[in-house]
């Protein structure tokens, strides 16, 4: 799945759910491995994301929610680059779109097969999840909320561009990184209209006006 190519976005915290499975996409018809091992693995990385929806209060598809996750906090040239000002210009753009088409990719990915090869189900369990109840112990319901609803927009995308730019308006409105997440920063200039993105997909103006007041 090309997650070695990857040359912003490395070293992820919780990044390593992410690396086993990229193995099993690619190995899983490799009889060199052993089939329970293989099995044991991704129940490994299967729990650890469950673990995560509850501690996190994702809902809906946690593999999606798991990728919008490492994005979303993972601060890098580009992503802190794009923290409060949106787009910029340069040749970090092309590295950007690079790792971008291999999220996209990831966002894509059909594990029926892999499923039906390995005599599994678990992954399908987690493309509708619900949760049990609140926003989790890490982010409060606003917070989850972003992350949910930026996971729902991303999978909406047709193409690696798009996706970029839904991340790049994320990281402008939001931040990136935990304090991104938790704190706000920035003043809404005038006839600065950010949030719109956004609006269309669901986050009301309030969630973003909260995100942008003055603090201190």
């Amino acid at each position: 799945m090309r997650t070695n190519e990857l040359m912003l976005y490395k070293h992820m915290e919780e990044g390593q759910i992410l690396q086993d499975m990229t193995f099993l996409m690619e190995n899983y018809q490799n009889d060199y491995y052993n089939m329970e091992d293989m099995k044991g693995l991704l129940y490994d990385a299967v729990n650890e994301i469950l673990e995560m929806a509850v501690s996190h209060g994702f809902e809906g598809d946690l593999w999606h929610n798991y990728l919008t996750y490492l994005m979303a906090s993972h601060e890098n040239a580009y992503s802190t680059s794009c923290e409060i000002v949106g787009p910029v210009d340069g040749s970090i753009n092309q590295v950007a779109l690079h790792d971008f088409e291999i999220f996209k990719e990831l966002f894509d990915y059909d594990f029926a097969d892999l499923e039906n090869v390995m005599g599994v189900d678990c992954i399908s369990m987690l493309h509708d999840y619900v949760g049990t109840s609140g926003h989790g112990s890490v982010f409060n319901q606003r917070i989850r909320d972003r992350i949910c609803d930026l996971s729902k927009a991303l999978a909406e995308t047709e193409t690696a561009v798009e996706f970029k730019d839904i991340m790049t308006q994320f990281y402008k409105e939001f931040g990136v990184g935990k304090l991104g997440l938790h704190k706000a920063f920035r003043v809404a200039h005038v006839g600065d209209d950010p949030y719109r993105t956004y609006r269309r997909r669901g986050i009301d103006r309030a969630d973003h006006e909260d995100r942008t007041r003055t603090f201190g």
